[in-house]
């Protein structure tokens, strides 16, 4: 038996390989489509390519997973990838593990790395009960597969699912492509001295965002608990909710640097303006669970630049 963390070289997959490997009694296996040689730590690293039916079968007939945490996928909200591409990542790998573990017929727990953009714009605080009316390719990819994994759960009484409903997770070493990583480095390559144009986009939108350093310990404390029912979705939020006009302003802070904000108001390619979440389930399943200051966050991801 083992944990099977898919997307394992990703920006959430490595720090819940790093956070499992120091607290969990079972081996872990750490999938990617990267050269597995090139990775490092206790984990074993595979190598397999989840858009290969075969492939995901010899996966799962060789690790026998007793728990496994899907975080593959495309997670970037952006206009340059388009429905065919988050469909065949988001949706598809998620239907190819599922019936690999349902052909092995053993106990499953499988825990879905989902988002709070499956709710939209809604005017609303989202519960999980919340009617879904996803605005992006993105948002709507995710939701498909968690539909899927609804049923599948009602079908097999040997899979457990947890769909993970997370809002935007930043830190230290996520990528460019995401807003908070990208005006980290946009502030570090300001000049010093003077007041250089920053150009952004929309700054009036808000999100919670959460600590990824924050976010494995909870992934792993939901996934030990004994699972009430065979299918549960949870929101998964910070409580620091902030526009992004004040990230920007925090970072300036901690850069020591002045700027004249160039704001551009075009959203289209994200499209999601902010969602207030209600995370009382998260609360009640997961109770003093920590997460640090946004400011803490910002200096440790801006040392990092």
């Amino acid at each position: 038996m083992s944990i099977l963390i898919t997307g394992a070289s990703g920006f959430l997959g490595r720090y819940l390989v790093e956070h499992l490997t120091q607290t969990s009694s079972e081996p872990v296996i750490a999938v990617s489509r990267r050269d597995a040689k090139l990775s490092k730590g206790k984990a074993t690293w595979v190598q397999a390519d989840l858009a290969d039916s075969k492939s995901v079968s010899a996966l799962i007939a060789q690790t026998k997973p007793s728990q496994v945490y899907h975080l593959a996928g495309h997670s970037r909200v952006t206009s340059t990838v388009g429905m065919p591409d988050y469909f065949s990542a988001n949706t598809l790998t998620t239907f190819r593990l599922v019936d690999a573990l349902q052909r092995a017929s053993r106990p499953v727990k499988f825990f879905l790395a989902s988002t709070i953009h499956v709710y939209g714009n809604t005017e609303h605080m989202a519960s999980e009960s919340t009617p879904v009316q996803p605005v992006n390719d993105y948002g709507f990819t995710k939701y498909l597969a968690e539909e899927y994994l609804r049923k599948r759960a009602q079908e097999d009484s040997n899979l457990t699912i947890l769909i993970g409903r997370l809002y935007n997770c930043f830190g230290p070493g996520q990528a460019a492509g995401f807003v908070s990583a990208d005006l980290c480095r946009k502030i570090a390559d300001l000049p010093a001295k003077g007041e250089p144009v920053l150009k952004v986009g929309p700054t009036s939108t808000f999100r919670r965002f959460l600590d990824v350093r924050d976010a494995v310990p909870i992934l792993a404390r939901l996934m030990a608990l004994k699972a009430p029912e065979g299918f549960q979705i949870i929101n998964i939020a910070s409580p620091h909710e902030v526009q992004i006009r004040e990230l920007i302003s925090l970072l300036l802070g901690i850069a020591q640097k002045k700027a004249l904000i160039e704001s551009s108001e075009d959203n289209s390619a994200n499209r999601l303006f902010g969602i207030r979440v209600n995370c009382d389930r998260l609360t009640a399943l997961v109770p003093n669970a920590q997460f640090r200051p946004i400011q803490d966050t910002l200096r440790d991801m801006y040392a990092s630049c």
